[in-house]
């Protein structure tokens, strides 16, 4: 039976603590799990994101912007820093990347009317908030007594944003722990049988994967459970 070792991580973080856990953990590793959607989206899965559900688009862009500014600031590549890590050490010791995620931006798409209308209506009211904080620019405007710059509005039309993405991340939690451990024991099925893999994921995900890993033919090897900043091994 294959065994696969699962590394968590933060996705931003110490690049060179990253780099010492992931070598010394996955010495022994044959091919690296990833993190990724399996199937990456296209234009028309983005575009049909932006249709149905637009706070998730938003959202999903704001977020992708935040991975890659935050990893370029540490590693010099748009990358996440955990991304940036693997891609370095599978070049050296010349191992494939496989990902393993479920493609979020059909599975977020895929909502029902109703949603559908709350999400436009919040966009709306998340847009209102940016332009009047734009407008106000360069009053204060008092609220009980309280001054508010542009500078808050703004600011709160950004946290309005970003706010969906916490709701999708753990109604998805489940579903996509489910999709990584069956994607892993597929492509485990057509890779010539490697001794050991290293799955490296979001350490939000290590118990669901491995409860999920424990159900398939897939035997469950060592987990790493990251501390940020802070060195764990």
């Amino acid at each position: 039976m294959v065994k696969v070792d699962i590394f968590g991580t933060y996705h931003l973080d110490r690049p060179q603590k990253v780099e010492e856990e992931l070598r010394a953990f996955s010495s022994e590793a044959d091919v690296f799990f990833t993190e990724a959607p399996r199937e990456e989206p296209d234009k028309s899965d983005w575009n049909s994101l932006r249709l149905r559900n637009p706070t998730v688009w938003i959202a999903g862009k704001f977020l992708n912007s935040f991975w890659q500014a935050g990893g370029f600031l540490l590693t010099r590549q748009l990358d996440s820093v955990d991304t940036a890590v693997t891609k370095k050490i599978a070049r050296e010791r010349k191992l494939q990347m496989k990902p393993v995620d479920e493609t979020i931006v059909r599975s977020a798409s895929d909502v029902n009317p109703l949603l559908s209308a709350f999400s436009w209506a919040w966009v709306a009211l998340t847009l209102s908030v940016l332009s009047f904080g734009i407008a106000l620019w360069p009053n204060i405007l008092l609220v009980y007594g309280i001054p508010l710059s542009s500078f808050f509005f703004v600011s709160l039309a950004v946290v309005m944003g970003f706010l969906p993405i916490i709701p999708l991340a753990y109604l998805t939690l489940e579903e996509r722990n489910g999709v990584i451990a069956d994607n892993i024991e597929e492509l485990l099925k057509g890779e010539g049988k490697p001794e050991r893999g290293c799955l490296i994921v979001g350490h939000k995900h290590i118990d669901g994967v491995v409860e999920d890993l424990e159900e398939t033919a897939v035997d469950v090897g060592e987990t790493h459970r990251p501390k940020f900043l802070r060195r764990s091994l």
